[in-house]
């Protein structure tokens, strides 16, 4: 493939151009190669890693199923090392962060990743995408332990009644 050749291209003053149009063939591939390539040059610190980063965050599976499935079960593989690195360096990431999450799949898979995620992070904005979307983790004990997390947050939190949280006799 032509484009995996220069998308690490450092020739002075064409090596801009040639690394920006072979990520443009990467992305207009739409398949699986492509995506893993892209994601395994943000990982090695292409010069353009931020901005492949932020696009491939924003692939959506309704449109793109190849490559947005090919992307998250890369980073899932690698226990979302390079995800988690960016998310705790960059709060401009958290926004766009979040509307990826919405975009996953209602699906085992999708909602796999969602729960993945939120364990990971720990995040409270995720939580309550989970809850308003009404998602349920594909593992019925990761199901229960977001049930009871969300109902410590709840009681200890102040931000709803604790008859809400029902206690086991």
């Amino acid at each position: 493939m032509q484009a995996e050749k220069h998308l690490f291209a450092t020739t002075p003053i064409l090596g801009s151009i040639l690394r920006k149009r072979a990520v443009e063939r990467l992305f207009s591939s739409n398949s699986r190669e492509a995506a893993v390539k892209l994601a395994g040059a943000v990982e090695t610190g292409q010069p353009e890693s931020d901005a492949i980063f932020h696009r491939l965050l924003l692939l959506q599976h309704s449109s793109q199923p190849v490559m947005h499935s090919a992307v998250w079960n890369y980073w899932k593989a690698s226990r979302f090392e390079e995800l988690l690195k960016r998310m705790h360096a960059s709060a401009a990431l958290q926004p766009v962060l979040l509307q990826a999450l919405e975009a996953m799949p209602e699906n085992d898979w999708g909602n796999g990743l969602l729960f993945m995620l939120w364990s990971l992070l720990d995040r409270d904005d995720i939580a309550d995408k989970i809850e308003a979307s009404g998602r349920h983790a594909p593992a019925l004990e990761m199901d229960a332990l977001f049930g009871l997390v969300r109902c410590f947050q709840r009681r200890s939190g102040g931000c709803f009644p604790a008859a809400e949280c029902r206690r086991s006799p």
